[in-house]
């Protein structure tokens, strides 16, 4: 991803269009996946409906290109966090697949968000910030 695609997707994040596109689906449990620009950003969880106690967290995240679709962004820094005051959780990447998870513990599933911090390798200052519901 060129310096130029990382001040447009930021330009795009900043416009608050991702807090239009994420929502939560309680009764199915998957969080809708997000488009910035071109790239793809899916956030599930499991069990698939958040439950009191421990879950996991994946996070996916692609781009999509006509002429190369789904190639996986990789070494990102993710790190997610319940609530706005419970501590920074780092997030594993699943080999070199843009697929990063770890396991968070929810004490009220349906009254916490969880907050999740994405950076690029070459902005690490400057990550993205989305809010997840998860009721």
């Amino acid at each position: 991803m060129n310096r130029k695609n990382l001040q447009t997707l930021r330009a795009f994040i900043v416009s608050g269009a991702i807090a239009a596109t994420l929502a939560a689906c309680a009764t199915e449990g998957v969080i809708h996946p997000a488009y910035l620009s071109n790239l793809l950003v899916r956030i599930d969880t499991q069990p698939a409906v958040a439950i009191q106690g421990e879950n996991e967290v994946i996070v996916t995240a692609k781009v999509e290109r006509r002429w190369l679709p789904n190639q996986p962004i990789t070494g990102m820094h993710v790190h997610v966090r319940v609530g706005e005051t419970g501590p920074r959780t780092p997030v594993v990447e699943h080999g070199h697949s843009g697929i990063y998870h770890c396991k968070v513990s929810l004490q009220d599933p349906h009254a916490q968000d969880l907050h999740l911090e994405l950076a690029f390798q070459d902005a690490p200052e400057d990550p993205i910030k989305m809010i997840v519901k998860l009721r």
